[in-house]
């Protein structure tokens, strides 16, 4: 049988119960497997159900100096060495068809791979070697205080099967994880995301005792793919951990909840180019507040070079646009705008009349010059890039496109996702005439049907047409 049907069998034996509308399939490309409907299902329809002494967990009592994966990573090769002796043999073969050149966590991408990732808002942290360091002095003795004889390159291939395989324990107050079979089959997706993970402790669903509950939070079509999800996560977050990217490239919608980070030394030296010919002091609160402490008061502003400033551009609005555009602003304004604010208000309320003052900044007509420093700061970082937009698109899109090391794809597409939100930040800027507000960082709400669409804000511009009319110019260009 083949290694999927025995996976199947086993779970069915065990008390999985899993339903029957549903079948793990082998699938065409990087994803190998997954599972499909064969029924239609309904919103709310358990998909399967594994119980909690089926699962491997690394508790802390395997040591309290490893990460929750590094646990978990030991657990699981602890359970590999009992070999046909194990209680989990058809699990643990489906885990050993998971070939190395099937996993994409940037830990394993060689320097010149990880170069492709130049200038891409994407932590690189722990690096290959930073990881190897802590094997050496910390991960290694622990293993071979408990008998396991591994070499780094075993033990990394191993944990990024945990970091992109495992589930929370699900335990209350504690980080671990756990390799949950039959959970693990399912791909994940931010944007098609149609399956969510339960547990016993959870008030809204009660699944029994001691069992993880897959429930579809989606209706799901006779033959549509079930999703679960990372948790809405940026391409480049996803590309750091899990190894793969949401992208039309690759066969996936565009990754709704995709974000840049500028870099804070870009921002700082507009802010301070701006405010260099603004030596006036303000009294304020009976202090002599400069234009800089001023911008560090009220909005938020950061002189150091090693900070990132992030945006989001979602159907609800531009997340971080309308903070940094207030702040340019707050650096271009004259010293008697500033200081006419100070004066009309009394000595005790000048810090509450400041604060209303600059948080208003973000829904004002911006002067040009505002808009033209926006434009200094993204040419910048597009700067930073190793291939221009044009570049990247004649390689993904051009002849040949198909000899494409998957690596280096998933660099391309990343590399032009963010170049298309680099320009949205431009055009979107001009466009504006009044920012949507935001309660909160994150505007995206699930809604009630179990959708993690976002909410929705009147007044925004299609973010969606600047990027289809964005990537359209480029490939005009690169033809030429």
């Amino acid at each position: 049988m083949k290694t999927l049907d025995v996976l199947t069998e086993w779970c069915d034996s065990h008390g999985f119960c899993l339903n029957p509308k549903v079948e793990i399939v082998v699938l065409p490309g990087l994803h190998a497997r997954g599972m499909i409907a064969k029924e239609s299902i309904s919103r709310g329809e358990i998909l399967f159900r594994v119980p909690k002494e089926w699962r491997i967990v690394g508790d802390r009592s395997i040591s309290n100096d490893l990460t929750a994966i590094e646990r978990t990573g030991v657990a699981l090769k602890i359970e590999m060495l009992k070999g046909d002796s194990s209680k989990f043999v058809p699990y643990l073969r489906f885990l050993d068809e998971i070939h190395w050149n099937t996993l994409n966590a940037t830990i394993l991408w060689t320097p010149e791979e990880l170069d492709q990732l130049r200038g891409c808002s994407i932590e690189l942290s722990p690096t290959r070697q930073e990881a190897e360091k802590r094997f050496k002095e910390i991960v290694n003795p622990i293993l071979r205080s408990k008998g396991l004889d591994m070499s780094f390159e075993e033990w990394l291939h191993l944990l990024c099967i945990v970091q992109a395989y495992s589930f929370s324990s699900g335990e209350y107050n504690d980080d671990s994880v756990a390799m949950t079979p039959l959970a693990d089959v399912l791909n994940a997706s931010v944007t098609l995301n149609n399956a969510r993970v339960f547990y016993d402790d959870e008030e809204t669903f009660e699944s029994g005792p001691d069992h993880l509950t897959m429930e579809a939070v989606k209706d799901i079509d006779i033959g549509e793919e079930v999703y679960n999800t990372f948790g809405n996560l940026a391409n480049a977050r996803l590309v750091q951990l899990y190894g793969y990217i949401e992208s039309p490239y690759f066969d996936l919608p565009v990754n709704r909840y995709d974000e840049i980070s500028l870099p804070g030394k870009f921002i700082s030296q507009s802010v301070e180019r701006l405010i260099k010919n603004c030596p006036v002091s303000f009294r304020v609160d009976n202090r002599n507040l400069s234009r800089r402490e001023l911008l560090e008061q009220f909005c938020g502003y950061d002189l150091k070079s090693d900070y990132f400033f992030p945006f989001s551009f979602r159907k609800s609005g531009y997340i971080g646009l309308c903070a940094l555009l207030a702040l340019l602003r707050g650096a271009t304004l004259s010293a008697q705008v500033i200081q006419s604010q100070v004066d009309k208000s009394d000595v005790d309320a000048q810090v509450e009349t400041l604060q209303a003052f600059f948080e208003a900044l973000d829904s004002a007509s911006l002067e040009e010059s505002v808009l033209d420093e926006l434009d200094v700061i993204v040419e910048k970082v597009l700067g930073q890039y190793r291939t221009s937009l044009e570049e990247d698109l004649k390689v993904i899109e051009g002849e040949g496109s198909g000899e494409l090391a998957v690596r280096r794809k998933i660099a391309i597409a990343l590399r032009i996702r963010e170049k298309q939100l680099l320009q949205q930040v431009k055009s979107v800027a001009r466009k504006l005439e009044e920012f949507p507000e935001f309660t909160s960082e994150d505007s995206s709400e699930e809604s009630d049907d179990g959708d993690c669409s976002d909410s929705g804000v009147g007044g925004g511009i299609e973010v969606e047409e600047d990027d289809h009319e964005i990537l359209e110019r480029a490939r005009k260009k690169a033809k030429t």
